[in-house]
């Protein structure tokens, strides 16, 4: 519909949740995707294990191939 009306739209890839472990595999999961796509919208609670999760992650090896933006960047919004 977003589309159809012309209006920015980013479609969510996946909420995170779980242990960090499991954040861990989603997010190597979004950041393929997003390799292959040009970006992936993911999204998750602001929860202190969830913000530690994607810290720990983020301070990985994966972590230096991928860039946290806003989500009207992954839209196509300036």
């Amino acid at each position: 519909m977003a589309k159809t009306a012309r209006v920015p739209a980013a479609e969510v890839y996946d909420t995170l949740s779980g242990d960090a472990v499991a954040i861990g595999r989603a997010l190597d999961r979004a950041a393929f995707r997003a390799g292959q796509t040009g970006a992936t919208v993911v999204t998750a609670p602001a929860t202190p294990e969830t913000l530690a999760a994607l810290q720990h992650w983020l301070d990985g090896p994966s972590g230096n191939d991928v860039a946290l933006v806003p989500v009207t960047a992954a839209m196509g919004v300036k």
